[in-house]
């Protein structure tokens, strides 16, 4: 989540909060963070982080802690319960049970304490733990182990079928103690798709928590969801005319994210990649070499049309991936079974791996920043339909093809200020055009 300014006003909160309580560690009755002054509410989601993130921040001058401030009087130092319900104006209500993981004061008085409290999810707090940690055998269904991780080691109370997302190969291995959130990580970067019942077309998985619990999902099934709304952004320059068409806005702000350079997208690998995978059984090695031109249709998420660069800058891979070949390695069976084995691979890092990386680069190839009035019903991991009016002389509707289309929620942060409340989205997708038509309604100003 990103920093925040504290130039803010010491008033009251914006009313769309509801409930803010916490619950002191001692197990005293809980309090409700409203006797603090709060002024300021952030909460935050990401594809590409374990758990969702909320910070608080109160302007206390401990009247309602007898004569003391909140970290005091309370006292606030780490791992509280926070209970929270927020609304919109569209009757969207968002509840959310988060564990105190940091205690901020950037400013302290005699006549105030300004204390910042950042949350995050029960289960990222449990992952420290020591019991948590990942250390029998699996064996079997990359989504069984998944699920069985999230119940057995981080004791997640949210775990629902259809988040978890079924993978079409099996992968064997022995957790060597290690964190829970990092193997989940770790699988999502070995799983295959499953498409009807049979293997998918693509590699790319990821792991991830919004509001309706934690989620583990291929970037395929992803961006095959219809988009759950469709904007029209219309900032056009003077003397631009504008068709009746765009004259409903939603979208507020609007950027676009040039900060990858041509260089940056190349070291990333988003179009040619290298892997060489060392069999330390069979002592040699395997390249394997995939530029995204030559991938199987259907690896590209919003359209089928990549961006083209100079071919004297992609016609050579521009990252090198190392890893070992697991060939032989913990197969099952007796003695006699795994020795007929022994020279199997568990895991096709050719298929699998190299492809993914990739794609995770691919992803972020065109961003989008938009900023809406607060939208409770959004959460990482939707798809959206953008379209702008194309910038020409003439009033003829046409719409922005390089822009406009379908993007993948990829960040989320809900913003409650005093007098205002927003939701800022991030969006990706890695390619240009449109794969289909949306048939969303038009949304207009809220």
């Amino acid at each position: 989540m990103a920093k925040l300014n504290h130039n803010f006003t010491l008033e009251a909160i914006n009313s769309n909060i509801d409930k803010i309580d916490i619950t002191p560690n001692d197990g005293s009755e809980s309090r409700s963070l409203f006797d603090a002054n709060p002024t300021l509410f952030t909460y935050g989601e990401h594809l590409f982080r374990d758990t969702v993130e909320a910070q608080i921040t109160v302007s206390d001058t401990g009247a309602k802690f007898n004569g003391k401030s909140l970290t005091e009087g309370l006292p606030v130092v780490g791992t509280e319960d926070v209970s929270i319900k927020l609304h919109d104006s569209y009757s969207n209500t968002l509840e959310l049970d988060l564990v105190v993981n940091k205690v901020s004061i950037p400013t302290s008085d005699t006549q105030k304490e300004i204390v910042i409290l950042t949350m995050t999810s029960e289960e990222f707090i449990r992952n420290h733990q020591e019991i948590a940690r990942v250390k029998k055998r699996y064996d079997g269904r990359i989504s069984d182990h998944v699920k069985n991780i999230l119940s057995e080691n981080l004791k997640a109370k949210n775990i629902k079928d259809e988040n978890i997302q079924e993978t079409s190969n099996n992968y064997n291995f022995i957790g060597n103690r290690k964190k829970p959130l990092y193997i989940l990580r770790w699988l999502s970067k070995k799983s295959f798709s499953n498409k009807d019942g049979k293997s998918g077309d693509t590699a790319g998985f990821v792991f991830y928590e919004n509001r309706d619990g934690f989620n583990f999902k291929s970037l395929d099934s992803l961006f095959a969801q219809s988009p759950k709304e469709k904007f029209i952004y219309n900032d056009t320059p003077e003397g631009i005319s504008v068709s009746s068409e765009l004259q409903n806005v939603k979208i507020s702000k609007f950027s676009i994210d040039n900060t990858l350079t041509a260089n940056r997208k190349l070291s990333m690998g988003a179009y040619n990649t290298k892997l060489i995978a060392f069999d330390p059984f069979n002592c040699d090695y395997k390249e394997v070499v995939q530029s995204a031109d030559e991938a199987k249709s259907g690896t590209t998420l919003s359209s089928k049309k990549l961006p083209k660069l100079n071919e004297k800058f992609t016609d050579v891979p521009t990252r090198t991936t190392y890893i070992l070949r697991d060939t032989g390695t913990l197969p099952k069976g007796d003695v006699e079974e795994q020795l007929q084995l022994s020279d199997k691979e568990i895991f096709e890092p050719a298929k699998i791996l190299n492809q993914a990386t990739r794609r995770y680069n691919q992803l972020s190839l065109y961003s989008v920043d938009i900023e809406i009035g607060l939208d409770l019903s959004y959460k990482v991991g939707d798809t959206v339909e953008i379209e702008l009016k194309s910038l020409n002389q003439q009033d003829d509707g046409e719409r922005n093809k390089m822009v406009g289309g379908k993007y993948l929620v990829m960040s989320l942060r809900h913003t409650l200020l005093t007098k205002n409340a927003v939701t800022r989205l991030g969006l990706v997708r890695d390619s240009i055009g449109r794969k289909v038509e949306s048939s969303g309604m038009v949304v207009g100003v809220a």
